[in-house]
């Protein structure tokens, strides 16, 4: 793990955090068999190396009467990638943000107030300087 010191506690601490970010560390050091205070250092310690970026929560956007579009997009050669891909990353609706190595350059999940709301965002997202092509696809159903 490019030289990190994270041995099998650590995974399996990130194993269950991501399973339940809100899973309580006394919960964690039962299962693990380990002081709540252990969890708690080693929590830290992820979070300090940058292994653990952020606790979130995963939403219905159906319930929320919202949708989300799973976008990829092809860069334009005399652009960046990296540089695109980081500039789409800090758009409000952009979820999550991967640069691609393949057919397309980057992949994007992006969240949309409704269906339609769709067609602007993909304007917005085509006016990205450095983009030569875009497509969408309609998430119907997130499964994991």
């Amino acid at each position: 793990m490019s030289g990190l010191k994270v041995d099998e506690i650590d995974m399996q601490i990130i194993d269950l955090l991501s399973k339940d970010s809100r899973i309580p560390y006394r919960r964690i050091a039962k299962r693990l068999g380990m002081s709540p205070m252990a969890v708690l250092k080693r929590v830290k310690k992820l979070r300090s190396l940058g292994i653990i970026r952020a606790f979130t929560v995963a939403l219905d956007f159906d319930k929320l009467g919202e949708c989300m579009l799973h976008v990829m997009i092809k860069v334009n050669p005399k652009y960046d990638p990296e540089e695109v891909a980081s500039k789409l990353s800090h758009m409000e609706n952009v979820l999550n943000a991967y640069y691609l190595m393949g057919e397309y350059d980057i992949s994007l999940i992006v969240r949309c107030a409704g269906r339609t709301s769709i067609p602007l965002t993909m304007r917005r997202l085509k006016d990205v300087e450095g983009i030569e092509y875009v497509t969408a696809s309609l998430v119907l159903k997130q499964l994991k």
